[in-house]
Protein backbone atom coordinates (compact mmCIF):
# COMPACT_ATOMS: atom_id res chain seq x y z
CA UNK A 1 0.00 0.00 0.00
CA UNK A 2 2.97 2.10 -0.04
CA UNK A 3 2.17 3.30 -3.23
CA UNK A 4 -0.72 4.83 -2.41
CA UNK A 5 1.44 7.73 -1.19
CA UNK A 6 3.45 7.70 -4.36
CA UNK A 7 1.99 10.51 -6.54
CA UNK A 8 3.62 8.45 -9.92
CA UNK A 9 1.05 5.89 -9.11
CA UNK A 10 -1.98 8.13 -8.91
CA UNK A 11 -4.27 7.57 -11.33
CA UNK A 12 -5.38 11.18 -12.34
CA UNK A 13 -1.17 11.50 -12.63
CA UNK A 14 -1.18 8.35 -15.15
CA UNK A 15 -1.12 10.78 -18.43
CA UNK A 16 1.55 12.92 -16.68
CA UNK A 17 3.95 9.98 -15.75
CA UNK A 18 3.28 8.43 -19.61
CA UNK A 19 4.58 11.16 -21.44
CA UNK A 20 7.31 11.61 -18.75
CA UNK A 21 8.56 8.23 -19.14
CA UNK A 22 8.49 8.56 -23.24
CA UNK A 23 9.87 12.07 -23.28
CA UNK A 24 12.63 12.02 -20.72
CA UNK A 25 15.84 9.38 -20.48
CA UNK A 26 16.37 7.97 -16.58
CA UNK A 27 19.95 10.38 -16.35
CA UNK A 28 18.12 13.45 -16.97
CA UNK A 29 14.87 12.07 -14.59
CA UNK A 30 17.74 11.56 -12.05
CA UNK A 31 19.05 14.59 -12.14
CA UNK A 32 15.78 16.49 -11.56
CA UNK A 33 15.03 14.28 -9.38
CA UNK A 34 18.66 15.16 -7.47
CA UNK A 35 18.01 18.73 -7.87
CA UNK A 36 14.71 18.79 -6.25
CA UNK A 37 15.83 17.03 -2.95
CA UNK A 38 19.13 19.79 -3.26
CA UNK A 39 16.13 22.41 -3.22
CA UNK A 40 14.24 20.27 -0.49
CA UNK A 41 17.14 20.16 1.45
CA UNK A 42 18.10 23.53 1.39
CA UNK A 43 14.73 25.20 2.35
CA UNK A 44 14.88 22.57 5.52
CA UNK A 45 18.61 24.21 6.60
CA UNK A 46 17.19 27.71 5.87
CA UNK A 47 13.47 27.09 7.54
CA UNK A 48 14.61 24.65 9.84
CA UNK A 49 12.83 26.47 12.89
CA UNK A 50 9.89 26.38 11.24
CA UNK A 51 10.05 22.84 10.15
CA UNK A 52 11.06 21.94 14.09
CA UNK A 53 7.28 24.19 14.70
CA UNK A 54 5.35 22.29 12.07
CA UNK A 55 6.96 18.58 13.89
CA UNK A 56 5.83 19.66 16.68
CA UNK A 57 2.19 20.73 15.75
CA UNK A 58 1.80 17.45 14.16
CA UNK A 59 2.71 15.89 17.35
CA UNK A 60 0.40 17.57 19.22
CA UNK A 61 -2.02 16.40 16.45
CA UNK A 62 -3.64 12.73 15.59
CA UNK A 63 -3.54 12.97 12.09
CA UNK A 64 -4.03 9.48 11.20
CA UNK A 65 -4.48 5.72 12.83
CA UNK A 66 -1.82 3.69 14.89
CA UNK A 67 -3.04 1.32 12.25
CA UNK A 68 -2.26 3.57 8.94
CA UNK A 69 0.79 4.99 10.62
CA UNK A 70 1.95 0.98 10.93
CA UNK A 71 0.99 0.52 7.81
CA UNK A 72 2.83 3.33 5.76
CA UNK A 73 5.86 3.00 8.45
CA UNK A 74 6.51 -0.88 7.19
CA UNK A 75 5.75 0.17 3.50
CA UNK A 76 8.64 2.80 3.48
CA UNK A 77 10.91 0.86 5.23
CA UNK A 78 10.80 -2.04 2.65
CA UNK A 79 10.03 0.65 0.20
CA UNK A 80 13.27 2.52 1.31
CA UNK A 81 15.18 -0.42 2.62
CA UNK A 82 15.94 1.69 5.84
CA UNK A 83 15.02 0.33 9.19
CA UNK A 84 14.67 3.93 10.73
CA UNK A 85 11.25 3.89 9.29
CA UNK A 86 10.27 0.91 12.05
CA UNK A 87 10.92 3.45 14.62
CA UNK A 88 8.71 5.38 13.89
CA UNK A 89 5.24 6.18 16.01
CA UNK A 90 3.05 9.04 14.35
CA UNK A 91 2.94 10.80 11.24
CA UNK A 92 5.81 13.36 12.57
CA UNK A 93 7.92 11.12 13.13
CA UNK A 94 7.58 9.02 9.76
CA UNK A 95 7.56 12.97 7.84
CA UNK A 96 11.21 13.43 9.85
CA UNK A 97 12.38 10.48 9.34
CA UNK A 98 11.49 10.64 5.44
CA UNK A 99 12.97 13.88 4.91
CA UNK A 100 16.49 12.95 7.21
CA UNK A 101 16.62 9.66 4.62
CA UNK A 102 16.55 12.01 1.69
CA UNK A 103 18.96 14.37 3.06
CA UNK A 104 21.31 11.54 4.05
CA UNK A 105 21.42 10.10 0.94
CA UNK A 106 22.14 13.50 -0.95
CA UNK A 107 24.94 14.13 0.95
CA UNK A 108 26.13 10.82 0.27
CA UNK A 109 25.47 11.35 -3.53
CA UNK A 110 27.38 14.78 -2.77
CA UNK A 111 30.39 13.14 -0.62
CA UNK A 112 30.74 10.88 -4.16
CA UNK A 113 30.86 13.52 -6.47
CA UNK A 114 33.15 15.08 -4.91
CA UNK A 115 35.68 12.10 -5.28
CA UNK A 116 35.23 12.03 -8.07
CA UNK A 117 35.57 15.65 -8.91
CA UNK A 118 33.19 16.42 -11.67
CA UNK A 119 33.54 19.73 -13.60
CA UNK A 120 29.64 20.43 -13.93
CA UNK A 121 27.68 19.42 -10.24
CA UNK A 122 24.25 21.33 -9.36
CA UNK A 123 23.97 19.55 -6.34
CA UNK A 124 26.78 21.24 -4.98
CA UNK A 125 25.63 24.65 -5.95
CA UNK A 126 22.56 23.75 -3.24
CA UNK A 127 25.06 23.16 -0.50
CA UNK A 128 26.94 26.85 -1.65
CA UNK A 129 26.12 29.61 0.93
CA UNK A 130 24.19 28.34 3.29
CA UNK A 131 23.90 30.43 6.49
CA UNK A 132 24.70 28.39 9.84
CA UNK A 133 21.57 27.28 10.97
CA UNK A 134 21.10 27.68 14.95
CA UNK A 135 17.45 25.07 15.45
CA UNK A 136 16.96 26.62 18.81
CA UNK A 137 17.34 30.33 17.35
CA UNK A 138 14.11 32.11 18.17
CA UNK A 139 14.85 34.92 15.17
CA UNK A 140 15.63 32.51 12.55
CA UNK A 141 18.99 32.03 10.63
CA UNK A 142 21.24 34.38 9.88
CA UNK A 143 21.77 35.29 6.50
CA UNK A 144 25.45 36.41 5.01
CA UNK A 145 25.58 40.08 3.57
Amino acid sequence: RTKFYLPQFFKENLAFVQHTVSCMNPITARQYEREEHASIYRRLRVGSDRYYGLLRCMEKDELSTPEKIKQLREGLAEYHKEVRFTLCNSMAEVLDTSLNVMCTRLEKDLARQKQSNPPFDLVNKAFRGLPEVKPESSTGPEFPV
